[in-house]
């Protein structure tokens, strides 16, 4: 059987981190691409930036915002729920079923 041990409250601060970094991608995607709409620009450059900001830079960002998000809320893994649990903010080891490593992150903040 394996084993989770995880510090909650830097569990939970790693969460907020990447809850606010996944933001922070989707506020770059929505100005960024608000600003080529509404910017007057015509040159050989802006057709350039305008074609690889929608053929390579946002889909890349989009991978990252989805990285992100997947690495939070666990990749829609399910996990099982470990034998023991301890109160929240202490190191807690649960053994039982091996959950991913997203989904035992999940857990932990959902515990």
């Amino acid at each position: 059987m394996a084993s989770v041990q995880a510090d909650l409250d830097t569990l939970r601060s790693l969460y907020n981190t990447l809850k606010g970094n996944t933001e922070s991608c989707a506020n770059i995607r929505t100005s960024t691409d608000s600003s080529l709409a509404s910017t007057v620009w015509e040159s050989k450059n802006a057709d350039e930036f305008r074609s690889a900001w929608s053929d390579t830079h946002k889909p890349n960002l989009i991978k990252v915002e989805q990285a992100l998000a997947g690495r939070r809320h666990g990749c829609g893994d399910q996990p099982q729920q470990p034998r023991h649990r301890q109160r929240r903010g202490t190191t807690s080891t649960c053994s039982g079923s091996s959950p991913a490593p997203d989904a035992a992150l999940e857990l932990a903040l959902n515990s």
